[in-house]
């Protein structure tokens, strides 16, 4: 081993430069790879790590305002009542208050300090928190800030619903942009769009507006006391129904939506990774040539093929632990740029971070895969060094270019064919195998980013496909108005072809497990309810239809008879399973594949004897073909007000899916990531013709003495960027097609849908030539300088 040592002490001497240039290309592939997997890590547990560190609370309670007919059927539980219940840790209280315009804004006014410091704590992202003893004074939620275009320092105006009926104008000055855990989206109704106020602006102004009290409640040991505490919830309403809601309702769709920004931060970590391994297996392929031109002198002075063989190994150990070290540098370096998405909001120690698990594992995977992956092309050296000028028939010609090898072919195109499919052997050997890899998983990913991306168009373009046959909803803000006056008025709009009218967003729990439900009966032309997958939708009052993903939670099949209750008030009733279908988004826990779709009668059944139905508080409808939607919603919408005052209906446009709500944020990272990897496969197209031409000198040399002029010279150069971009193309785009498919087929399950993948043919014609002509560019530059190479000096140093 001596010689090994002092060889090894040798070429780090004299080529230090060579192999720190390396390790610093491996460690910006690695690190970026390692940034990308820690950012999903960070992504992942962002909205988690924000909940704890804001205190989010466990439950939230609601009770109708006090002039409500409703109070007749829903219960109006005090802060002392709940405060007393068992499993109750904190306790906080205050109002939400209906707001007539923006009708998407509410306004929340804590009744004391409590809530937003032992509980529910703002993040402020902008400004301060407002004075408490100011009334004008206000922060916004990020989502309000974003909708309505406001800043730190602006005015907002806004007309609260008054008590007595009409509204009230009121002016805040916003000092602040907060996020609170209850205002992530995607979320239904009015909870995002959140307006702060002090307890002094509920101390003076709550008492005469129309507002929900709402208390917020922590529990002694999170959810596992819910039971307890729904139990006691029940005692005390005395039949009634009760408006309580875990805010994990609420958080499992956040979280969610946060979970496919991770898996795409993953998905980038993954094809990086596979990009990285092909380029680098290159590079050291390369580099162990270029090392082993020796290593005939070196058997000659004593070293055998297993000392030579070691001497590669540790010259790729060294590189990859050095390229490590950097690896783990910049993925510190790049950590400010992660979480991503709605994560980055919550994420609350934004700025750099040091992943220990993820750092650690990638620093040893790093230096052991360059040290393998540099122990193979060093043992292929020492085989090629030790038969050099003895096997040389090993070479395998290409069978297309020897189908090109006919009298009718042109010597440049067959020149070019062989140059960039035959690697060539000893000194002029070129890395031809890896380098199409890196072209094809370059094109190949982005062709499934294209067809993923166009899948993912198609569905946000058909909201059937999502589960909303209906173009305009109908909601009452107070919840006690009941719409059937609404339905009338609507039913005779000729713009209007269906209405279905009901219950959207009621609590179920089955089996322990909560979901949202959908009750409503068509009032004018076709039901518009949840889509039918497989089976039917119910009919008669006991027969139910659940989503896809319910279905899964359940381990439920169409035929199944299952128990449940309705908003937590009412005693264990029967539900028979008749159909999977594809649910609106129209609550918090209803969208895609989860829900359950009753008829109204089977509502009304499980409420308890004595209790009055609640009003119906939820409208469908569907326009004619080439009505104006937009137009025509905001015409119905001023028609409400003017009908039945400002406030009680508002008129709005469908939801798109909650799971996509987020996901939109980073859309277009398939893209990001597909152009990457298609860059990273050009710059290997270049590499590999630069390294090809200097390393087949003497052959073009040869070429040019035999009658070969400039022009040939080019055109062989770039007959062999168009063979490597053709093959590219050839194999790339279909298997890039295919993984698209696939990708968005299991996307599609998970999301509860019927799987409809589209595959724009146009677009993957223009990606194939696009990919031919940008080979061709790409080999402008050395064909120049392959056609300026001098014959003689070339054959003379031979």
């Amino acid at each position: 081993m001596a010689a090994v040592r002092l060889r090894l002490a040798s070429e780090l001497r004299s080529r230090w430069k060579g192999w720190l240039a390396l390790s610093i290309i491996v460690g910006v592939f690695a690190g970026a790879v390692m940034a990308a997997a820690a950012g999903a890590r960070r992504t992942e547990t962002s909205y988690t790590r924000f909940l704890a560190a804001e205190r989010a609370p466990d439950v939230m309670v609601f009770a109708p305002p006090a002039s409500n007919d409703t109070l007749d059927t829903f219960a109006a539980l005090s802060e002392q009542q709940l405060s007393r219940l068992p499993g109750v840790a904190t306790v906080g209280y205050g109002a939400t208050v209906g707001v007539a315009h923006p009708a998407a804004v509410n306004i929340i006014a804590p009744a004391d300090s409590r809530v937003g410091t032992t509980l529910l704590r703002r993040k402020m992202l902008a400004g301060r928190e407002p004075r408490p003893d100011r009334v004008d004074e206000a922060t916004v939620s990020f989502v309000l800030a974003s909708a309505q275009h406001v800043h730190v320092g602006d005015t907002f105006h806004l007309d609260a619903l008054a008590a007595g009926g009409g509204t009230k104008p009121y002016t805040f000055k916003v000092v602040g942009i907060d996020a609170a855990p209850t205002e992530f989206p995607p979320q239904q109704g009015t909870g995002v769009e959140a307006l702060w106020v002090t307890p002094a602006f509920y101390r003076a102004e709550v008492g005469g507006l129309v507002s929900y009290g709402t208390t917020v409640i922590r529990l002694k040991h999170g959810l596992r006391d819910f039971p307890t505490f729904e139990a006691g919830v029940r005692s005390l309403a005395g039949g009634k129904v009760v408006q309580a809601f875990p805010l994990a309702d609420q958080s499992v769709n956040t979280q969610h939506s946060i979970h496919l920004q991770a898996v795409a931060l993953w998905m980038l970590a993954g094809l990086l990774g596979v990009t990285a391994v092909l380029v680098l297996t290159q590079l050291l392929t390369r580099q162990s040539v270029l090392e082993s031109a020796e290593y005939p002198a070196l058997r000659a002075l004593g070293m055998s093929r297993g000392q030579l063989w070691i001497l590669g190994a540790l010259r790729g150990a060294i590189v990859g632990i050095v390229g490590a070290g950097v690896a783990v540098l910049v993925a510190y370096l790049l950590s400010p740029l992660m979480p991503i998405g709605l994560a980055r909001t919550a994420e609350p120690h934004p700025g750099f971070a040091a992943d220990a698990t993820v750092l650690g594992i990638g620093a040893v995977f790093t230096a052991v895969l360059v040290a393998v992956s540099a122990a193979w092309p060093a043992w292929r050296a020492v085989s090629d060094a030790a038969s050099a000028g003895v096997d040389s028939s090993r070479t395998r010609p290409s069978a297309v270019a020897d189908l090109l090898a006919r009298p009718s072919t042109s010597a440049p195109v067959m020149t070019g064919v062989r140059m960039a499919l035959e690697p060539g052997r000893g000194r002029t050997a070129v890395p031809v195998k890896s380098t199409i890899a890196g072209a094809v998983v370059g094109v190949g990913a982005l062709a499934t980013a294209i067809a993923f991306t166009a899948s993912l168009n198609h569905l946000l373009a058909s909201p059937r496909l999502y589960g909303t046959a209906f173009n305009a909803q109908v909601e009452s803000l107070t919840g006690g108005d009941d719409v059937g006056r609404a339905a009338e008025l609507l039913a005779a709009d000729k713009r209007v072809s269906s209405v279905s009218k009901g219950y959207a967003g009621f609590p179920v729990t089955i089996a322990k497990h909560r979901v949202d439900g959908i009750a409503v009966d068509p009032a004018k032309g076709v039901s518009l309810a949840a889509t039918p997958l497989s089976g039917r939708a119910p009919v008669t009052p006991d027969e139910v239809m659940l989503g896809s993903a319910t279905m899964t939670e359940l381990h439920a099949r169409i035929g199944d008879t299952l128990s449940g209750t309705i908003a937590d008030s009412s005693e264990p009733i029967s539900f028979h399973v008749v159909g999977v279908g594809v649910f609106p988004t129209l609550s918090d826990a209803m969208g895609l594949g989860k829900g359950i779709a009753m008829t109204p009668k089977g509502l009304i059944r499980a409420l308890p004897p004595g209790v009055d139905p609640p009003p119906q508080d939820h409208i469908l409808l569907r326009f004619r073909s080439g009505t104006d939607v937009p137009r025509a919603v905001a015409d119905l919408d001023h028609q409400m007000a003017s009908t039945f005052g400002p406030g009680v209906f508002v008129v709005s446009t469908p939801d798109k899916p909650v799971d996509l709500v987020n996901f939109g944020r980073v859309q277009s990272l398939p893209l990001v990531l597909a152009a990457l990897l298609g860059t990273l496969a050009i710059a290997t197209l270049a590499h590999l013709l630069v390294t090809s031409i200097r390393r087949r000198r003497r052959d073009l040399a040869v070429l040019k003495t035999l009658g070969f002029s400039s022009g040939q010279v080019r055109t062989a150069v770039a007959w062999q960027a168009t063979t490597l971009g053709f093959v590219a193309a050839l194999i790339g785009i279909p298997i890039g097609v295919a993984c698209g498919r696939w990708v968005w087929i299991v996307f599609s399950h998970e999301l509860g849908i019927v799987p409809r993948p589209a595959a724009p043919l146009l677009t993957f014609t223009v990606l194939a030539v696009a990919t031919l002509v940008i080979a061709n560019l790409v080999a402008i530059l050395p064909g120049r300088a392959a056609a300026r190479l001098r014959p003689a000096p070339v054959l003379r140093s031979e």
